[in-house]
């Protein structure tokens, strides 16, 4: 990734934590110390903490089990709880996959079907269980409108792939349908 970035004349520096960001939430150009000791000023830096799933809906129901970053972890159904006809989807789902449109974009049409087979009558054991994505999943990272890399689970592609992949509006359109947000 790293010659990608240096083409868009961005630098990327790994494995460092910036230790007096003025604020986590906002965008900000500043000077920043480094956990490596050294200090360095910045045009913009994005401060990226990671993100936490919302799941207090969840966790009143019965038997239900924390994961990582606040998910409920779910079983092969997307259960998150003993309640049979409950389920969980999107980030707040710790089945395996990671928190990203990549993985709510294949589990709700899973959940769909399963839902529309669940109202003409099929027991949800004789159903296909949703399968996560795993170590397979697709990491698309756009570099501008027209840059990006994609790490796809045999090669790196570069920018004309992840292009075709992404969409040449980098995910947005397509997303925001899928979302039903237009």
């Amino acid at each position: 990734m790293a010659p990608h970035c240096q083409k868009s004349c961005v630098s990327l520096t790994l494995g460092s934590k910036a230790e007096n960001l003025q604020s986590i939430t906002e965008p900000c150009a500043c000077r920043l110390r480094l956990s490596d000791g050294t200090e360095q000023d910045f045009d913009l830096t994005f401060p990226v903490l990671g993100s936490r799933a919302s799941s207090e809906l969840i966790d009143g129901l019965p038997d239900t089990q924390k994961g990582t970053a606040n998910r409920s972890k779910v079983e092969q159904w997307l259960r998150p709880s003993s309640l049979p006809n409950v389920f969980a989807a999107g980030d707040v789902a710790d089945g395996g996959d990671g928190m990203t449109i990549v993985a709510t974009s294949r589990q709700l049409p899973w959940l769909k079907s399963t839902l529309k087979g669940l109202m003409a009558g099929q027991p949800l054991e004789e159903m296909k269980p949703c399968k996560p994505w795993g170590t397979k999943a697709p990491r698309l990272v756009p570099l501008g409108l027209r840059r990006g890399i994609s790490f796809l689970s045999l090669f790196t592609a570069g920018d004309f792939l992840t292009r075709k992949a992404k969409g040449k509006n980098l995910f947005v359109t397509r997303y925001i349908r899928f979302l039903n947000r237009a």
